[in-house]
């Protein structure tokens, strides 16, 4: 089951914050999904700069484009991770 999460802020530290994540190739509702994923797995609340490398950026847009890649069971999963580009 998902739920929605609504949070209110002011306009302007949206528009800043969306503006900031983009840059990184994020959302602010992917960025407050990896919060919240960190805060259930009981890390420390570090959230730092959230700022993917180039790879996760070019895999943020290629899903997004429905170039998504289908692995199978986990093993093989990490084969194909494992494999030489």
């Amino acid at each position: 089951m998902t739920v929605t999460v609504q949070i209110e802020m002011d306009e302007q530290l949206r528009d800043k914050a969306a503006r900031n994540l983009a840059s990184n190739g994020l959302t602010i509702d992917e960025a407050m999904h990896i919060v919240l994923v960190q805060a259930a797995a009981g890390r420390a609340f570090d959230v730092g700069p959230l700022a993917p490398n180039r790879t996760t950026i070019d895999a943020i847009n290629a899903a997004r484009r429905g170039e998504l890649v289908e692995l199978g069971s986990p093993e093989e999963a990490i084969t194909e991770l494992n494999m030489p580009d």
